[in-house]
């Protein structure tokens, strides 16, 4: 479809159908307007090779088309590409782009900003983008360790950290990627689609097979397992979208609070192995929609894509697990997507979500010196 390219966003299940009914529509005219008209002239009629070169040529037009308007879109996408990152070299702490435009001190003309929208919907949701730590990740229906090994380059590392959950810490990873390139330090990652590292159940109306389920805790189990006999790893950095999930014990294991025990009784074994667990709140919530495509239809008023403050921020099981906890800590980096009243779905020009609730990895890279500060405060 050509729409799309044009648009540079997602199709609806609404403009799908308006685009399937137009179709049917032009279809029907075309037949009773051009195709019978033509199919019964003379000069068609006296020489049908005419007929299967008209054909012929009206394909070559479309295919130079489609492929004029595919090298237009991606242009785009690279230039956007490249400016993204240019804008993300500069200085993203004291100027107004990305999480700096909600510091008070930096006054900001705009939270959402005043230039163009960095990247464009198009270049968040480019497919090659989408796949940037696909192969880090295990997917739903296998229970294997699918890990990355980020950061630094170097054959000695300052340090050696572990990123562990579902794919709300896969979203993370350019910015600890970017942590460790800067930092010198290893970053070895387990994310799990629809998995939180707990030793409870979780409980997903969408995704509730006993299959699924078992190779959840099966994962788990191996995770553990790794990061346990790893003596390399100093810190486990964990998080996952623990608001959409409801918890259960597992029949060999009784927890008194499944949400907040199966996290607990896990961080445990780590202290006890030396290692310090980090947690990292999970993002804000957001309405529901795919952002790039709200944003793209709601340009007058972004605000529209977002969620006051109040509702963006439900209970975090992490959160609540981590108190208390020995040689834990918790990460709240929710000032650099909220201000007092609203969280919002672009901040100093950078578009903050390339789904309903994954972050964009411009906004990810661009959070980088928020998480240094944390962590070397």
């Amino acid at each position: 479809m050509i729409v799309p390219f044009i648009t540079g966003v997602d199709l609806r299940t609404t403009d799908k159908v308006l685009i399937l009914g137009a179709t049917l529509v032009l279809a029907w005219l075309s037949k009773i307007l051009v195709e019978d008209p033509l199919r019964g002239t003379r000069v068609l009629a006296k020489a049908p090779w005419r007929s299967f070169a008209f054909a012929a040529t009206a394909m070559a037009v479309l295919l130079v088309g489609a492929a004029a308007t595919s090298a237009v879109v991606d242009h785009r996408v690279a230039e956007a590409k490249v400016q993204t990152n240019k804008v993300l070299s500069g200085p993203l702490v004291k100027g107004c782009v990305g999480p700096a435009a909600l510091n008070r001190d930096n006054d900001c003309e705009s939270v959402e900003g005043t230039g163009d929208i960095l990247p464009p919907p198009e270049a968040v949701d480019d497919p090659e983008g989408r796949r940037l730590f696909a192969d880090c990740k295990t997917p739903l229906g296998s229970d294997k360790i699918f890990g990355c090994t980020l950061g630094t380059a170097s054959k000695n590392p300052s340090r050696s950290i572990a990123v562990v959950g579902d794919s709300h810490a896969t979203h993370w990873l350019a910015t600890f990627d970017a942590l460790g390139k800067a930092l010198n330090w290893k970053v070895k990652t387990f994310t799990k689609s629809s998995c939180p590292m707990s030793l409870a159940d979780r409980t997903l109306t969408a995704e509730q097979g006993d299959a699924e389920q078992n190779q959840c805790r099966r994962w788990v189990d191996a995770v553990r397992h790794s990061i346990d006999s790893d003596p390399s790893i100093s810190q486990v950095y964990v998080t996952a979208f623990s608001s959409a999930y409801g918890w259960s014990s597992p029949a060999d294991r009784d927890l008194e609070d499944p949400a907040v025990d199966g996290f607990r009784e896990l961080w445990d074994s780590w202290a006890t192995e030396g290692k310090d667990v980090l947690v990292v709140r999970d993002t804000p919530r957001t309405s529901g929609d795919d952002i790039p495509t709200c944003v793209s239809t709601h340009d007058s008023n972004r605000r529209d894509c977002g969620l006051r403050r109040s509702e963006a921020l439900p209970p975090d099981a992490l959160v609540t697990a981590a108190e208390g906890a020995d040689r834990t800590r918790v990460l709240d980096f929710t000032d650099q997507f909220c201000d007092t009243k609203w969280c919002y779905p672009v901040v100093g020009n950078i578009l903050v979500y390339q789904d309903s609730s994954h972050l964009s990895t411009a906004y990810a890279k661009a959070l980088r010196p928020y998480l240094q500060a944390q962590i070397t405060s």
